[in-house]
């Protein structure tokens, strides 16, 4: 199952509220960036980093799910397990 966010509206463009997780570390309602991937691992495997609690976790699989309103658009991803 994916984690579903979405961007809190007058927020920085990366900034996200969590709206549906399977993880336990990762609650309904946790505030979260999404950054840029650094490089690091083997291509292709990841497209970004989730950040949450100054914590940082590679995940997968981005997209957007629903971008009809640009301050409320809805994204989900697979966060890599390691």
């Amino acid at each position: 199952m994916d984690v579903i966010v979405e961007t809190i509206p007058n927020g920085a463009q990366n900034e996200h509220v969590v709206l549906e997780s399977p993880l336990a570390w990762l609650p309904q309602g946790a505030r979260v960036l999404i950054e840029p991937g650094r490089g690091e691992g083997t291509e292709g495997e990841y497209d970004n980093h989730l950040v949450f609690e100054g914590q940082h976790h590679h995940i997968r699989n981005v997209r957007v799910i629903d971008g009809h309103q640009p301050d409320r658009t809805r994204t989900a991803f697979e966060v890599v397990e390691h």
